[in-house]
Formats: structure tokens, C-alpha cells, sequence
């Protein structure tokens, strides 16, 4: 992980990732390809699945751009509608939520610094998964 790798994906390329509502993705780039520093990650709701986390803070930086659909965020007080071509930056240790709007799927990219949120949505039990945050201050 102290190296940084060049990465190329093809459309619809990545490590997929999914939950059993249906939303998923692919994570793009990851912690072991960026030395730690970021990670890159493609996200996709269907119709009618709002989703999205709760209001929470955690130590890393997240940018949020919006590919499709329509999307609440809430950043502390204040909510802000986001649709496509939207872009929401969230400094560490802001607390904010977000959440897929509208009738049609929504699609995100979402680039968190440093990297290793992945290691949460991979997580192969609770214990793994609490791990994983503990480590990203999540």
C-alpha cells in the first residue's frame, strides 16, 4: 500500500458492491491503488430505494457528483437538493446525510480522502465492519 497504481476501467468496470435493497456499485479506485490516499466509487439507487445514511460525521474528506437522478443532502442544518450534474463537497467532521429523491435511479461518484471506506462496504461480518469504521474514524 505504499506504492500509488495506474488504474484503467472499462464502462461499468470496478470492485461491485451491492446491498440487498438493490442499490451498489463499483468502487473504482481503492486504498491499495492510491497509496491511501483516496478512494473512487461509482454508487446507483433504483427508483423508489431512497438510501443513504443516516446523519453521521466521520474523519475523512467526501465529494459527492451527481451522474443521474435527483438527491437530498443534508450538511448539519442545512438540506439541499442536488440533481444531475449537482457536486457537494463535505469537509471531515461535518455531519450530513443524503438520501436518493425522485421516480427515476440515481447515480453518484463519490471520492472519499483518505481512502478505505470500501473496507467498510466489503466487510464480511459485523466485527470486520466495525473494525473498518473504528480505522476510518466512521
Amino acid at each position: 500500500m505504499d506504492r500509488k497504481s495506474l488504474v484503467f476501467l472499462d464502462a461499468g468496470g470496478g470492485t461491485p458492491f451491492g446491498f440487498p435493497t438493490g442499490a451498489g456499485g463499483h468502487f473504482k479506485v481503492v486504498l491499495g491503488d492510491t497509496a491511501g490516499s483516496l478512494t473512487i466509487f461509482e454508487s446507483r439507487r433504483p427508483a423508489g430505494n431512497p438510501g443513504g445514511p443516516a446523519l453521521h460525521k466521520h474523519q475523512f474528506d467526501e465529494a459527492f457528483y451527481v451522474l443521474e437522478g435527483e438527491y437530498t443532502f443534508q450538511v448539519g442544518d442545512r438540506l439541499v437538493k442536488a440533481s444531475t450534474g449537482a457536486f457537494v463537497y463535505v469537509p471531515s467532521g461535518t455531519v450530513h446525510a443524503l438520501h436518493h429523491d425522485g421516480e427515476s435511479d440515481g447515480r453518484m461518484l463519490t471520492i472519499c480522502s483518505p481512502g478505505g471506506i470500501e473496507e467498510i462496504f466489503l466487510a464480511s461480518d459485523s466485527e470486520a465492519r466495525a473494525e473498518a469504521e473504528r480505522k476510518l474514524g466512521a
